[in-house]
């Protein structure tokens, strides 16, 4: 597990995290409606009901989990994190918002993506957890993958992965 590249793809989906919970939710209710009318097999149905709740809880924590982190960074490095990734703002408007420049934006994203990498072992986010993730959700896996690919350009194109094209 490249560390800065999940760290992005745990900022990434973070605001989607939310959303994704409620449509487990959703999903959950018309099972359970679904139940009722006999044609199916209801044991199994309860049972993908049970799977598909802590699944919800699992990605509400991780929301919660992703907060905390960025919460307990530097001021200025949560501050861009937050609009960056959790609010989707563009780099413009986040240096608008924050009365800098767009090139000191990329600048404190990257520290700042570098800093949310190393303390994700704080979260309980390590290979074996994060490999279950994306184990577990093939949406995050296409963002995971997506990150990857994304890095390999900067690589290829920069000589090195500078954070310029957060």
């Amino acid at each position: 597990m490249n560390k800065t590249t999940a760290a992005k793809t745990l900022l990434t989906v973070a605001p989607l995290l939310e959303q994704f919970c409620e449509a487990l939710k959703k999903a959950n209710h018309a099972n359970a409606i679904r139940s009722f009318n006999g044609t199916i097999d209801t044991l199994a149905l309860c049972d993908k009901i049970i799977e598909q709740t802590l699944r919800a809880d699992s990605l509400h924590n991780l929301k919660i989990k992703i907060q905390r982190l960025i919460d307990s960074l530097p001021r200025r490095e949560s501050q861009v994190l937050h609009s960056h990734f959790l609010d989707q703002q563009t780099t413009t408007k986040t240096a608008e918002d924050l009365n800098v420049t767009q090139r000191t934006v990329f600048r404190r994203l990257k520290t700042a993506v570098d800093d949310f990498a190393q303390k994700l072992d704080t979260i309980a986010i390590n290979s074996f957890t994060f490999d279950e993730l994306l184990r577990r959700n093939r949406w995050i896996s296409a963002e995971y993958k997506r990150q990857q690919q994304l890095a390999n350009h900067r690589s290829g194109v920069f000589g090195t992965d500078n954070g310029c094209a957060l």
